[in-house]
């Protein structure tokens, strides 16, 4: 990360100083991450939190992507002090989504740098998460565990209606969640729900009859 400053910055700082005493020092999550069942604070409750108080103290704060980058600046109104600085996008993926993704994360971590704010006693988990597989790893024991009972890429595509490289969290916490049921047959089958609360044989071919 790249620093600038103006040559004065003493007002800036004053007003920051007086920023951070109402802001204290952290900030209750009220996300949650499915993938590593932790909470996280959403860029909208970060900045919420924020820049009312800013606003108060006559400070600015202000981010602009590059690209592959992200622009920070904090301004006092006042005086035009301002000390501004450079984040370079860690990317998982060189696409749209994996822009937006890296874009939202360095955006909220950045500003709650800036103003020395944890995200409570579950910031540990963030950063263990950090070291966890990549997506396209998790994707791959995700579409292993689920050939395992049988139930092959193909179908989880079916079910979620697009292409697995394209899952969301929220898609992979319902095949989780499926997967659980799945490998715990009920009745005689194991891959439809409709059957998995069917008694017996004669109760599945009646479903059968009415699909």
């Amino acid at each position: 990360m790249e620093l600038k400053q103006t040559a004065e910055t003493s007002n800036l700082k004053k007003a920051w100083f007086k920023a951070k005493a109402e802001l204290k020092t952290s900030i209750e999550p009220d996300s949650n991450n499915p993938h590593f069942k932790s909470k996280f604070i959403n860029l909208d409750q970060a900045l919420k939190r924020i820049n009312p108080v800013l606003q108060k103290h006559k400070l600015g704060l202000m981010q602009w992507p590059t690209g592959t980058g992200l622009i920070t600046s904090l301004f006092h109104e006042p005086t035009g002090e301002e000390i501004t600085s450079y984040y370079e996008l860690l990317l998982e993926k060189k696409n749209a989504q994996g822009v937006g993704s890296a874009l939202t994360y360095a955006k909220r971590h950045i500003i709650l740098a800036m103003f020395a704010m944890s995200a409570g006693v579950e910031e540990d988990d963030d950063g263990e998460a950090s070291l966890e597989d990549s997506l396209d790893d998790r994707i791959k024991k995700m579409v292993d565990a689920f050939a395992g009972i049988g139930i092959s890429q193909e179908d989880l595509e079916d079910r979620i209606k697009h292409p697995i490289k394209y899952i969301t969290g929220k898609e992979f916490e319902d095949l989780g969640a499926y997967f659980k049921e799945a490998k715990e047959p009920k009745g005689t089958s194991k891959l439809n729900d409709k059957f998995a609360k069917a008694d017996d044989q004669k109760d599945i071919k009646e479903i059968r009859k009415k699909a």
